[in-house]
């Protein structure tokens, strides 16, 4: 009996030492009008329709490569599997490697993937639909067994909306985004930045990270009352670091030509989360006197990647480059210490009472890029909620706006690619302070003073899309904008 209890118990700790973890993806296809295309449900797609992938893994700060691949070429069926071997396996330990120098390691520490999708007509041999996203996993998890799933619901259009590269039937190999630029605090290190750049660079945990503000207030004018204002993490809530990107048809073309936008108007997706575990954070801004200015920054690691887009035609055995462009920000990582006797993570920040340093500055007040938006009139000794402020004033699609971080890698990115300097402000990494009925970043702006004081934002030319609900019929797509950085002025 003793035996027989013994047998099945090895066989359970054997199959769970050997259990391999993973990402899976099920892809669910939908029409025009939000109705299912698929055949028995995400088990197969219809026959005229062939789905390609590209999957880049977020490597640890202290990777020089920022993404590798873990995976290209045709999905079967509609479900793509990414077990924890090889590259993903190897990017997981190295996540785990980087975390644990910090402090213990949990299943809430997470990175994430990036995953691409092509959807190609096989009768016409249109390109009719391009997917771009980020999903989060656990290394620690993924490396004891965990398997995470995700349902990927994508919009398949009858024809392609605009002119697009047709491939060959019964030879579609495959498609990629290959990286033009990969840009990140290190930039600076390598290329002739502003020499004030380099008293706001961290070096920390073998990587290099940059002073990043979130929240800036300028007081503007003499009669000015004293404006205070606060931004923090809810306590034992999840950080989302998210990211921004765009895709539209020769993106560095059009910027040459005079578009700051690259043509991406309207084609601008908050990508879903990525980046990172429990955490806490939270600082306040007392008192900004009449002609100050002041901001709240943390220690951040944000990226900038800028595609070209490939098709590689197997039985031709070449590529062409087809025309379309990508640009991906995130944050990567930020600096955070633990606490043993609370067993939470800080997010290492402050607060500085002075002017933005001037290369983050020049951007944000940058005419051809943004412009002044009215917001909301604080009343004398009258508080307001930052998140309603977001809410009310500024998320009009109610797409759970992010507060976006200064666009320090503005300079940098001027340096490496000048012509594409300006999607570097339009287009930035950013935190999360919605996610569904939850807020993850909390924070309030008081008139402490006799004074109406009429607050405003600097907001991007560049809108943000967000699409109406699978279902929704009667809905239209909505466009809004987004603040460069979260800075106010108070007038």
């Amino acid at each position: 009996m003793i035996l027989a209890i013994m047998l099945p118990t090895a066989s359970y700790v054997l199959a769970q030492q050997f259990k391999v973890g993973a990402i899976v993806f099920h892809l669910e296809l939908y029409n025009e009008r939000g109705r299912p295309i698929t055949i028995l449900g995400a088990l197969s797609k219809p026959v005229e329709l062939e789905v390609f992938a590209q999957v880049y893994a977020i490597t640890p700060p202290d990777d020089p490569d920022v993404l590798r691949e873990v995976y290209k070429g045709r999905v079967r069926g509609l479900t793509l599997r990414l077990e924890a071997r090889g590259v993903l396996r190897d990017v997981a330990e190295g996540w785990v490697r980087f975390e644990e120098r910090r402090g213990p390691v949990s299943r809430d520490s997470e990175t994430a993937v990036q995953l691409n999708l092509w959807i190609v007509n096989r009768t016409s041999g249109e390109v009719v639909q391009r997917v771009s996203y980020y999903y989060t996993y656990s290394p620690k998890g993924m490396l004891e067994g965990e398997e995470r799933t995700y349902k990927v619901k994508i919009a398949v259009p009858k024809k392609a909306k605009e002119a697009d590269i047709r491939v060959a039937g019964g030879c579609p190999g495959y498609f990629e985004w290959r990286p033009v630029y990969m840009i990140t605090p290190t930039t600076y290190t390598q290329v002739d930045g502003p020499p004030e750049v380099y008293n706001h660079l961290l070096w920390r945990d073998g990587t290099l990270y940059i002073m990043t503000p979130l929240l800036t207030i300028y007081n503007a004018f003499s009669s000015s009352s004293p404006i205070t204002a606060t931004i923090m993490h809810k306590s034992d809530k999840y950080t989302w670091f998210y990211a921004a990107i765009g895709i539209d048809f020769e993106v560095e073309k059009k910027i040459k030509n005079g578009d700051v936008t690259g043509g991406l108007s309207g084609k601008v997706y908050l990508g879903g989360k990525s980046l990172d575990m429990k955490v806490r954070f939270g600082e306040t801004l007392e008192s900004v006197q009449p002609w100050e200015e002041a901001y709240i920054w943390i220690w951040a690691r944000p990226v900038y990647v800028f595609y070209h887009e490939y098709h590689h035609v197997d039985c031709l055995g070449h590529e062409t480059r087809t025309g379309r462009n990508k640009v991906d920000f995130f944050v990567q990582d930020v600096v955070k210490t633990y606490d043993s006797q609370l067993k939470a993570y800080y997010i290492e920040g402050g607060v500085r009472r002075e002017r933005l340093p001037s290369f983050i500055r020049e951007w944000i007040f940058n005419s051809t890029l943004t412009e002044y938006v009215y917001t909301y009139t604080l009343g004398p000794n009258q508080a307001r909620l930052l998140d309603d402020f977001l809410e009310v004033y500024v998320d009009t699609c109610q797409a759970d706006f992010e507060v976006p971080i200064a666009p320090v890698l503005a300079a940098a990115v001027r340096r490496v690619a000048a012509h594409l300097a300006p999607l570097s402000v339009m287009i930035g990494p950013s935190i999360s302070w919605g996610e569904s009925e939850t807020r993850y970043v909390d924070g309030v702006i008081i008139n402490r003073g006799q004074y109406y004081e009429y607050l405003y934002m600097r907001q991007s030319k560049l809108p943000y899309r967000k699409d109406p609900p699978w279902r929704c019929l009667w809905c239209d797509t909505c466009y809004y904008k987004v603040p460069v950085s979260l800075c106010i002025e108070s007038r």
